[in-house]
């Protein structure tokens, strides 16, 4: 248990718990309920087994912002067999089976671009549910509570066939490493920087936070196998932190995380002002320079202002001056670097993200930024609507996200009214038809969208059965980029043109 000068954490490391009896578990009935009534902590901070083991498991399963080819590695080293490849893909179902989201709210009426996303993604909750669990019983009775029981029995079952060889593991090398990572973090707590910064960053963003409101910090042990690169995540008020074997985890990455769960937590009303102030620029590098903005404001805040804190003076200037030292980025990396000095102005000061005079220095900055290209479609396309069809064009949209690095996609396997409804509600946000030569006459429809010479221009094309990419100017703000090929294992190389590109176009791309 941590107790930091200036704020009360807690801090649980389980594995006692998870090993002790529910006779040596129980408690007095007086401390069971002095501990009901125990104040709210700000900082929860864990270092649990069954949630290290829960996200392990769920790595291998394909979640993608993790460690996989490590733990990969250290299952192999545990004993990985034919059975446990059959337990992952029950596991692969029953996350399928739970993908799915409630959104509660339609906030995104009449502003430029969607709004941040308002609801709830289920394997979400079951995975929060899992990496706070205490011990097998809390595991249980808590899965229980957010998905079917029997779907949640199978969960326990799955994770208990792994049980034995990572708690062999756990004893002799993760809980040491989990331990280490959770006291080194709140070890920072208690010194006034850090504390300091995350309420600043909180200011900032105008996030909601209430007295209620508990930020939970979940510490990962990771092998020193392989790559030693360390992933971070945040699922709503819990940040993921993976910690090497020197025990110390990247605070960088962590307080990165946090700072989109603070940007998430602004007021539609706050983040209708920043995309209306953005819009009113009248320009796609504008529109660009915005969908950058979140991981942008992360990345100076928790890559550039917290290292500073933390590195040498010679250190931090040799991150500032190598390519991808903040973010292994071509656009994020070097206008965190243009706009970090800005943004710790804002923090000392109070200001805002939506202010006028913060929304204008950024754009400026932008403009100016040494090694930023906000021309090129990359940027325009982080926030895009996708339209297609096909179940074989899944791969597609696999690889046209990952090329073009979109962020936020609102994707429709159609070419109907649903799909052209996302262009015709947002007038700010740019997107991609995928389509091929025997379908181009699906497009006749789209004609208010794309205009009807291009439209022609389009058609004509197709019917010749060539492969190529058009860009049409919807408005001053955005674009659609159409691309046309005969089957779907012909879009590959138009991705990566369209990528290559250093400037958005209209017309033919050459």
């Amino acid at each position: 248990m941590f107790k930091p000068r200036l704020f009360n954490l807690l801090l649980s490391f389980s594995l006692l718990t998870a090993c002790q009896t529910p006779a040596q578990a129980a408690e007095p009935a007086q401390a069971v309920r002095s501990q009901a009534q125990a104040p709210l902590s700000r900082y929860d901070i864990r270092a649990l087994p069954w949630g290290n083991l829960f996200y392990q498991i769920d790595c291998l399963a394909g979640q993608g912002y993790c460690s996989e080819s490590t733990f990969r590695e250290l299952w192999k080293q545990l004993g990985w067999t034919a059975e446990d490849e059959q337990r992952l893909n029950s596991w692969k179902t029953l996350k399928a089976r739970y993908s799915r989201q409630i959104q509660f709210s339609g906030g995104s009426a009449g502003l430029p671009l969607p709004a941040n996303f308002d609801g709830i993604v289920f394997w979400d909750k079951i995975r929060q549910t899992g990496l706070n669990a205490t011990d097998r019983q809390n595991l249980a009775l808590n899965l229980a509570a957010v998905m079917q029981p029997a779907d949640a029995e199978a969960l326990i079952e799955i994770l208990e066939a792994f049980e034995n060889r990572f708690f062999g593991w756990w004893q002799t090398q993760g809980q040491t490493l989990a331990e280490k990572g959770a006291g080194f973090f709140a070890a920072q707590l208690q010194k006034p920087e850090l504390p300091a910064l995350i309420a600043q960053a909180s200011v900032f963003y105008q996030a909601k936070l209430s007295d209620r409101s508990v930020l939970g910090f979940n510490f990962l042990a990771r092998p020193n196998l392989g790559a030693r690169n360390l992933s971070g995540e945040q699922i709503d008020n819990q940040s993921l932190v993976e910690v090497l074997e020197n025990g110390t985890p990247n605070l960088d990455v962590t307080i990165h995380e946090l700072c989109h769960y603070f940007y998430d937590r602004m007021s539609e009303e706050d983040e209708k002002q920043i995309m209306q102030r953005f819009a009113a620029a009248n320009s796609p590098e504008a529109i660009a320079a915005y969908n950058l903005l979140n991981e942008v404001l992360a990345t100076a805040i928790g890559n550039a202002l917290l290292n500073r804190q933390l590195l040498s003076a010679e250190a931090f200037a040799a991150l500032l001056a190598k390519k991808g030292g903040l973010y292994n980025d071509d656009f994020i990396d070097p206008l965190a670097k243009a706009v970090y000095l800005r943004v710790e102005q804002a923090l000392k000061q109070a200001e805002p993200v939506y202010s006028e005079a913060f929304v204008k220095d950024y754009l400026a900055l932008a403009q100016q930024a040494p090694g930023l290209n906000l021309r090129s479609p990359i940027p325009l396309l982080r926030t895009a609507a996708i339209a297609y069809e096909g179940e074989d064009m899944a791969p597609v949209m696999r690889q046209l996200q990952t090329n073009l690095r979109i962020g936020r996609a609102w994707g429709a396997n159609a070419f109907d009214e649903r799909a052209r409804s996302t262009f015709t509600n947002f007038a700010a946000i740019s997107g991609l038809i995928l389509i091929k030569n025997n379908q181009i006459e699906r497009l006749q429809d789209w004609e208010n969208l794309l205009g009807k010479p291009a439209l022609a221009d389009i058609t004509n094309q197709a019917k010749s059965g060539r492969s190529f990419v058009y860009g049409v100017a919807r408005n001053s703000s955005s674009r659609i980029f159409v691309m046309v090929a005969p089957g779907a294992s012909e879009f590959k190389p138009l991705i990566e043109k369209l990528a290559a590109t250093p400037q958005i176009f209209t017309g033919l791309l050459p």
